[in-house]
């Protein structure tokens, strides 16, 4: 399986539409049209990611006679420790490409600007917006996402000089870069320069706040009213020049970073324990691309240049993808684990089935389709004051995920959300993004027995609706216990008796304690315990599958 190819599956997988990904541009774009994105990712790593918009510079136009060519984009950096190019390669690939469907999933809110600069400075905190929208949906790839953004940006300034543009755009790169430096805690950054803080404190606020309309323009308009009013910030260009310039108000401020011949970073920006995540990480990369078969030649082809990245695209994977899309939106496992590789399991073994060309692809997809439409799930949040904060986020995050996937899949789901009382926050035919789940909000105490009351209540309605007998399930969610057992015990006997298996997910010790308090009255069909709420979502995803295996939902053709 070629790059191209399974980027264009991942994509796909993530934005839920067809994405074709090419991997032979001069520079990282995005396209849609009539449903369709398309993606390229530049063979030069180094504008990649967040170094997207910053290394990537439309150059002025030149004579017709001139011999002058603007120069290429930068390789990826060769880093001290780091001594396997190709897993580095698919690594930053794969995280940009992660950033790039982010900023499918969120477009930007604010008008694009009009100026180079601008528009310099607009890109960079979209980014930062995509990145933080697309980390508070997938939790796991947080880490890796920065990991990758400091191995970039802690080797991008000798190259930012290289690339054309007016002063003030220049000057703007060399901001933005040593404020993205500051956000990323690299060592080499001039704490002393105040515009620099002040930028890196307005790409801070884009990305705490990403769903403020009108944060990103007037975020956009102040850093570039402080940069065309400056005329010393360019030590992220230039080290030398600017120590000299701010060497009397700053001789104390930290070291400057400076590339040594072969091009490698100073000692002074790297750490060990950015070494060592960053050797974890290519390890399991490496890993990962020997089961699927990905090999990155050390040669890269001559780059090609075009004004359309659809005429970058193989159409063979165009093909693919689109055919490939159909048939993984019948499978909740491999939507689901492919949506969470990092970090977690990945299920290489169910991609590669559903790869391309299989000849039982179509009776396959449909094998899916017909058996996961009898199935029925409630999910039960518990909204009480204890879950304020991290742990109600992560558990309306992890649940959206689920959902999405499960309806892909043609899973029936309700979410109800508790206190002492229960309410409706998505009924059963409508679509989670339209639902009341990013609404809830923390307060009160804890009645799981309640929450089963009215969960069931829902299943019986749906069966009855439907007239036949249903799989069903309910998976309750909870940091808390309730005392009253016998009311818990009575309610999870009349699931049984309608054939509903009853799931359980705590959160903290407090919830094992209550399990065992609880054993004498009833037992849960599954129940998992979590020790901190960032792991919800393999356990949401795990007890779903869980249900669907022992349903007797099939994961090969009849």
């Amino acid at each position: 399986m070629d790059r191209s190819e399974y980027y264009s599956r991942l994509a796909s997988i993530i934005v839920g539409a067809p994405c074709f990904v090419s991997v032979a541009g001069t520079a990282t774009r995005r396209e849609t049209a009539g449903g369709t994105n398309m993606i390229v990712l530049p063979e030069r790593g180094m504008a990649m990611g967040i170094l997207a918009g910053i290394m990537d510079a439309t150059p002025a136009p030149m004579p017709e006679d001139s011999e002058e060519r603007p120069p290429p984009p930068p390789e990826l950096p060769i880093i001290k420790g780091i001594d396997d190019p190709a897993s580095f390669r698919f690594l930053v690939e794969r995280m940009a490409l992660y950033l790039e469907c982010g900023r499918i999933l969120h477009p930007p809110l604010d008008p694009v600007p009009g100026t180079e600069a601008e528009r310099l400075i607009f890109d960079v905190l979209e980014d930062r917006r995509a990145e933080s929208l697309f980390s508070s949906s997938f939790p796991a790839l947080e880490m890796r996402l920065q990991l990758v953004n400091r191995l970039l940006v802690m080797s991008a300034s000798p190259h930012v000089s290289s690339v054309r543009g007016d002063v003030i755009t220049t000057r703007t790169r060399s901001v933005l870069l040593s404020a993205l430096k500051v956000n990323l805690g690299l060592a080499s950054c001039d704490s002393c320069d105040a515009l620099v803080n002040r930028v890196a404190e307005l790409i801070k606020q884009v990305g705490e706040s990403p769903l403020q309309e009108g944060l990103v323009t007037a975020a956009c308009q102040e850093i570039y009213d402080l940069v065309r009013n400056d005329q010393t910030s360019v030590a992220a260009v230039e080290p030398q020049r600017g120590g000299e310039a701010r060497g009397s108000s700053c001789a104390e401020g930290s070291q400057e970073n400076i590339a040594s011949e072969d091009g490698t970073e100073a000692a002074d920006e790297l750490s060990e324990f950015v070494v060592d995540e960053a050797m974890k990480a290519l390890a399991e990369i490496s890993k990962e691309m020997s089961s699927l078969g990905i090999v990155i030649e050390p040669e890269l082809p001559q780059m090609i240049s075009s004004e359309r990245s659809g005429a970058l695209i193989d159409q063979k994977v165009m093909r693919r993808t689109a055919d490939i899309l159909r048939r993984i939106r019948g499978s909740l496992r491999s939507y689901n684990e492919v949506l969470r590789d990092e970090g977690y399991a990945m299920d290489i073994d169910e991609l590669v089935q559903l790869r391309a060309g299989s000849s039982d692809a179509r009776r396959l997809y449909y094998n899916y389709r017909k058996d996961r439409s009898e199935y029925d799930i409630v999910i039960c949040l518990d909204r009480s004051a204890s879950m304020d904060g991290e742990r109600l986020e992560h558990a309306m995050g992890s649940t959206a995920t689920l959902v999405r996937a499960l309806e892909l899949a043609g899973v029936n789901v309700a979410i109800t959300a508790y206190d002492e009382t229960s309410t409706m926050v998505k009924p059963w035919e409508q679509g989670v993004e339209s639902s009341a789940l990013a609404d809830l909000t923390a307060g009160g105490g804890t009645s799981i027995a309640q929450a089963l009351q009215v969960a069931n209540g829902l299943l019986a309605g749906r069966e009855r609706k439907a007239g036949t007998h249903r799989r069903q399930a309910i998976i309750v969610v909870s940091d808390g216990h309730d005392y009253y057992l016998e009311r818990i015990a009575a309610q999870i006997a009349i699931a049984r008796r309608r054939g509903a298996k009853v799931f359980y997910i705590g959160i903290g010790e407090q919830c094992r304690r209550f399990l065992r308090i609880g054993a004498a009255h009833f037992r849960y069909d599954h129940s998992v315990i979590i020790e901190r709420s960032e792991h919800m979502g393999e356990a949401l995803s795990s007890l779903a599958r869980a249900f669907l295996k022992e349903s007797g939902s099939r994961y090969s053709p009849r």
